[in-house]
C-alpha cells in the first residue's frame, strides 16, 4: 500500500510509481467517486472526441463524418 498526505490546499500528490502504472501525465483530469463502502475511486477523464478538434493539423475543406467515416474504411 502507498501512502500519501493531504496538504493543507486539499491536494494529494500521487507517486510517480503509481502515476507511471496508470498513464497519468500532468494535465490530465481524473474523476473522483466514494463507493458505498466509502472508498475513494479516482479514475482518468476520457474525453470527448470533440475535444482534439484541429489537433490532426488536417488542411483542407472541411469534410462531413460521413466523408470521414469513408476515407477510414479499408479499401478492397
Amino acid at each position: 500500500m502507498t501512502i500519501a498526505t493531504l496538504t493543507t490546499k486539499g491536494q494529494v500528490t500521487i507517486p510517480a510509481d503509481l502515476r507511471s502504472r496508470l498513464g497519468l501525465e500532468a494535465g490530465m483530469q481524473l474523476d473522483f467517486s466514494v463507493t458505498e463502502e466509502g472508498h475513494l475511486l479516482a479514475r482518468p477523464r476520457v474525453g470527448d472526441i470533440r475535444a482534439l478538434k484541429g489537433s490532426a493539423g488536417y488542411v483542407g475543406p472541411a469534410l462531413s463524418l460521413d466523408e470521414i467515416e469513408a476515407r477510414m474504411l479499408p479499401r478492397g
